[in-house]
């Protein structure tokens, strides 16, 4: 709480100051004078009830207005509950900065490649959600987006990632992750996937934070690099931010030169973040762009 002294605001009614400078009231209760009052001596502070007061003797001017040793007080009353409404939305805020540093999400730490299956003509995005145990050990697959001759491609894959679990508040738990695996036809120009949005999913509260997932909006297909050979699989973990943006990219299997194409892509994907009991969280999702080989429509 500051009392101060020098300017008074101009919309200020009478007997309340705002945005003056030079005495403050310590948590103890203790006035401290800062060095412009030894400019005013004869200047004093008082507590008396719920109100500080000015004394301002003299008739010394502020902001062009004499004054003639009148008192002048601060609602102490209005600043008390301002202050803890302040104090509530602190903490509020502190606890949610808690909740969310002390919770990791799981993560991918290795992934083999995927291959496109020669025989298919089909292309798109299939999305899977990955249920692991406390030991990111992969315990389940759940279809979400279905391709028929492209799916089983993707599953099969799964069961040979690795995965450091979630964790909250320093122990491992169970949780889940969203996968992506999109699978790019081979042609250098390719119109984006046919896609409809895969919504984010709620959990209702902390204790089950880790199965809360992120949502797909919209996503669109790298471009083929010139003249490459050997495609396969890039496969990159996103952190999906609280307000659906890409805070930061891993990439778990590298394949040059479509690695770079792949990052490029993925900044035209648009997300919706996981929350948790109606409140948006971060979370990871891994995004795995299967480049089919050119040869395949020769």
């Amino acid at each position: 709480m500051t009392v101060t002294f020098g300017n008074v605001h101009p919309d200020a009614p009478k007997g309340v100051w705002k945005g003056l400078n030079g005495v403050f009231m310590h948590p103890t209760g203790a006035f401290k004078t800062s060095t412009h009052l030894p400019q005013y001596p004869d200047h004093r502070c008082r507590l008396f009830g719920p109100t500080i007061f000015l004394l301002v003797p003299h008739k010394r001017t502020l902001n062009g207005i004499y004054q003639d040793r009148q008192w002048y007080g601060v609602e102490m009353q209005k600043i008390s509950v301002c202050s803890a409404l302040a104090l509530v939305l602190l903490l509020c805020s502190a606890m949610s900065t808690l909740a969310q540093a002390t919770f990791k999400p799981a993560e991918v730490i290795s992934a083999p490649d995927i291959q496109y299956p020669i025989r298919s003509i089909a292309d798109g995005v299939v999305v899977l959600d990955v249920s692991l145990d406390a030991a990111g050990e992969v315990v389940g697959v759940h279809v979400v987006r279905d391709i028929v001759s492209l799916t089983s491609a993707a599953t099969s894959s799964i069961p040979s990632w690795k995965f450091s679990p979630a964790s909250l508040q320093g122990k491992a738990q169970a949780s889940t992750m969203r996968i992506a695996v999109v699978f790019r036809p081979p042609s250098y120009l390719a119109a984006g996937p046919a896609f409809t949005a895969v919504p984010a999913q709620d959990v209702p509260d902390q204790t089950h934070r880790g199965d809360a997932l992120p949502g797909i909006v919209s996503a669109v297909y790298p471009q083929y690099p010139v003249n490459a050979a050997m495609p396969g699989a890039v496969i990159i973990q996103v952190t999906i931010g609280t307000t659906g943006g890409i805070q930061r990219t891993k990439v778990v299997r590298a394949l040059p030169p479509f690695t770079q194409f792949g990052l490029n892509a993925l900044h035209h994907w648009q997300f919706q973040p996981a929350t948790v009991d109606g409140k948006p969280t971060i979370s990871n999702l891994a995004i795995a762009l299967v480049f089919a080989p050119l040869q395949a429509t020769e």
